[in-house]
This record gives C-alpha cells, structure tokens and sequence, in this order.
C-alpha cells in the first residue's frame, strides 16, 4: 500500500463529510464530481484526468483538524530569551534548522517522500509574521481480533500529521491535530508525542520555555456574561457545560451539565458564587459556536465534537475566547505546490 492510499483510509476513518472533500474539488480543480461517496469516488478517481491527488490530499489535511492547543514561549533571563522565535527570525539560526530538518528544499511545498514512525517536516511556510509546519509520519499499529471464536494479529499502518503554526509577533503556538483512530486512551500520550516532535525542531525549545496558554479569564467573562443572559430570561448563548475549579489546596471541580443547553438556575448560581466569592476559575467551558459545538479547557486546549476548524470557526473562536487573535486571517489562507 502506498503512501496516499494510507492517507485516504485516514481520512475514510475520519468520516468527513464527503460534500466538503467536493468542494474542494471544486473550487481548486474545476470538477463537479458525480459521485455521491467518498469510496465510490476513489474508485472512480482516474477519470479525472487533471486533478492532482497529491495536493488534493494536501488540501482536505490542511483544512479537517478538529483540536486546537495553544501553547505561549516563556522568555528565558539567558540567551536565547526566546529559543523558538530567535531560530526563526535570526538568519544564522534559521539556516541551522532549515538544514537541520531537511526544509531547504521544500519550502512552500508538501514534500513527503518516505515516511516512517518519526515526525518529520513535510510542509514548511513562512512570511514576515506565521511560520507553518506540518509533520507527518505513518507507524504501525497491532491488534488481535476474535473472529468468531479465532483470534487474529492484526497490523496496519496509520498516517497521522498535524500543524503548526506560530504567531512570530504574539509569540504564541497554535497546533492542529486529530485523535488517533485507535485506543481513546492513548490520545493523550500521542499529543505529548506531538508536542515533543515539535520541541525536537529547535535546538533549545523545551516544555520549561513552551508554556500551555491559560485562557481562564476568557472563560470565566464568558461564563458571567451568560449568567446574566439567564438572571434576565433572555439566553443567547447554547452552553451545554460549566466547570469550575479551585486553584488553592486540593483541587476540587464543580460542574453543570446539560446537553439540552437548560441548566438549573441554582447550578449556575453555585458556579457563580464559587467565582466570584471564592476565587474559582472557570476550568471548561462546552458551548456551541457557528452552530459547532466545542469544548474549551482553561488550558487552552480546544475541541470540536463534531467538525473541524474552518476559517470562520477558528474566527468566531478567538474573538470569544482568544483576545480577538487574528490567526484566522492566515489560516488556509496559503497556497500549496506538491513535490514528491
């Protein structure tokens, strides 16, 4: 199996929607695609004489990602004050780790080639404010299975890839990604595998300098402004779930929950009290954006249950809860030219 195939399972196993992947097709290549599936449009494919696979694939990738975490540089009283942002901004440095993670020749492009169980950079992006990377790789993965009564080893191999894109002005990380289609338990060990792939570019970065980014007081204005929505009986905002938590001594979480967005009034007026009498944070909050739900931890990591973060979500998001950051504006707003 080859590399593009491994990545169209990944994205079958996606399940995206199959009207957004024509979309695509649509507005970069010129088709209209008659198929009504992804599988029968994969069997179909060839008939398509001019669309190019390989930046198609680049395309759908770039765009369906459905977390978000943010990460902030710590300045350092020692040079560098900022490991990441001067390997990027100083001449000397930056040709150092171009080198040193083979982008020289793939700026600009999607550059795969082989791939294995290691990270490495397949796309690489900047101007005079955003650094883009993607990193990719493929490793297998193996199961047993009971088939009927018959137990089978099963070995398959997974494509998995995210992004980066770092805010050189803001100093700030924003990285995209997607579970992994296998064990939910594992996701949390493969995003510390994300975040230390990433470390690995740069000669000093390390989680002592690259801080998660606290939006706790995001949440927490959100979470008031609601409360007046409800005190007034006039509620604008669907929010399916409220946590709070304490920050001194044992830490203990309170927490309303309502996928029916209808929450007990006095629910959110214990909520409310622990903020503002017992200095609580808002430590989650699940509420739906451009009819999208999402789920925001104070951490800032950021999820999507159902969907991923197009132009106008990731809009909507941090004018809410991200300072009024304009990430958005760069985000797929590039271009990309494929190179095997």
């Amino acid at each position: 199996m080859n590399i593009n195939d491994i990545r169209w399972k990944r994205i079958e196993i996606l399940d995206i929607d199959f009207n957004f992947i024509k979309s695509i097709i649509s507005e970069k290549f010129g088709y209209e695609v008659r198929e009504v599936s992804l599988r029968n449009f994969l069997s179909n494919m060839k008939e398509y004489k001019n669309l190019d696979i390989d930046k198609l694939l680049f395309y759908i990738e770039d765009k369906y990602y459905n977390r978000l975490s943010i990460l902030s540089m710590k300045p350092l009283k020692k040079e560098p004050e900022y490991p990441v942002y001067e390997e990027l901004i100083n001449p000397t440095f930056n040709l150092e780790f171009k080198r040193k993670n083979r982008i020289i020749k793939q700026e600009n492009n999607e550059f795969i080639g082989e791939l294995d169980n290691i990270f490495k950079v397949t796309y690489y992006y900047e101007n005079e404010r955003f650094v883009e990377i993607k990193l990719s790789k493929i490793f297998q993965h193996s199961y047993r299975i009971d088939n009927e009564g018959i137990i089978e080893d099963i070995t398959e191999n997974i494509y998995d890839c995210f992004k980066v894109i770092i805010d050189l002005e803001d100093k700030l990380i924003f990285m995209f990604y997607n579970d992994l289609p296998i064990n939910s338990s594992n996701n949390g060990y493969e995003y510390t595998n994300k975040k230390k792939a990433f470390y690995q570019l740069f000669t000093n970065a390390t989680k002592g300098n690259i801080l998660s980014y606290i939006i706790s007081d995001s949440l927490t204005k959100y979470f008031l402004e609601y409360v007046i929505e409800v005190e007034n009986q006039d509620i604008k905002k669907l929010v399916s779930l409220v946590e709070a938590t304490n920050l001194i001594g044992a830490r203990k979480a309170t927490r309303s929950i309502s996928h029916e967005y209808k929450h007990d009034e006095c629910s959110i007026n214990a909520i409310k009290s622990l903020v503002i009498d017992k200095g609580y944070c808002i430590s989650a909050i699940e509420c739906k954006l451009k009819s999208n739900l999402i789920k925001l931890k104070n951490s800032g990591e950021i999820c999507i249950e159902k969907g991923f973060f197009s132009k106008e979500v990731l809009e909507s998001v941090c004018k809410e809860f991200i300072e009024g950051h304009e990430i958005y504006k760069f985000y797929n707003g590039k271009y990309c030219e494929s190179n095997k």
